[in-house]
């Protein structure tokens, strides 16, 4: 599971171009307890961890946003991904919903 500490960018596919979806930190305690810490590259939006599961090589986390400015508007990610056997890459699914029914899944990788 020390595979997983370590920052992480998020990739994917979009209109043929390479794009980075978001970016998070997976740190470690003395006691191996290990936390998130979201992309604070977005100002003007509040970030929380409202999901994380580690689980042998696999990944499950989802991230809650809301925007300052308009608490009404919110948004969850949700990251189901693999560790590759070398641990130094990720592959799986991104899911997005969005106020106003926006939902979108696509393959990423993180590096």
């Amino acid at each position: 599971m020390r595979s997983f500490v370590r920052s992480w960018t998020v990739k994917s596919l979009r209109d043929g171009e390479v794009v980075a979806l978001q970016q998070f930190e997976i740190a470690a305690n003395a006691r191996n307890e290990m936390t998130v810490v979201p992309s604070v590259t977005l100002v003007d939006y509040a970030a929380k961890v409202t999901a994380f599961e580690i689980s042998d090589s696999r990944l499950r986390l989802e991230l809650t946003w809301t925007w300052k400015n308009s608490p009404s508007y919110w948004k969850i990610e949700t990251y189901q991904m693999a560790l590759s056997e070398d641990g130094k890459k990720m592959s799986g699914t991104y899911k997005l919903r969005a106020v106003g029914g926006q939902n979108v899944t696509r393959s990423v990788w993180a590096e």
